[in-house]
């Protein structure tokens, strides 16, 4: 997101708020960005399978949203029968209701070795 905000910095606000206020703003935006890019190494490094299982959540539901919009545009375009379009974003609203709960997070597990094989 931070990504799309500096391109879009540089692209639309630029023209608005002129050269000196988007140096600015861009700099406030690679320094968020630093930040968040930092704490997402440390949490990876110290919870590594939390972190895994929150990435796998977070790209599986933007996965079934995007099926949600491909379904929605299919049955506009009538290329799908409304039936098979219910009965599909019914399959797609169970998937996103089995996994919008975040996964549970271990604080007794500093090193992210949850779920870890033994040995």
């Amino acid at each position: 997101m931070l990504e799309r905000l500096l391109d879009y910095n540089e692209k639309s606000l630029k023209r608005l708020i002129g050269e000196r206020m988007t140096a600015v703003l861009e700099g406030i935006l690679r320094a968020r960005l630093a930040a968040v890019d930092e704490a997402l190494s440390e949490l990876r490094s110290e919870h590594a399978d939390y972190t895994r299982a929150l990435e796998r959540r977070l790209l599986l539901l933007f996965a079934l949203r995007r099926g949600t919009a491909i379904i929605e545009s299919m049955k506009a375009e009538s290329v799908i029968s409304a039936e098979i379009a219910i009965k599909i974003a019914a399959t797609l609203e169970a998937a996103w209701e089995a996994n919008i709960r975040r996964p549970a997070f271990h604080r007794n597990d500093p090193a992210g070795t949850e779920g870890a094989p033994a040995g």
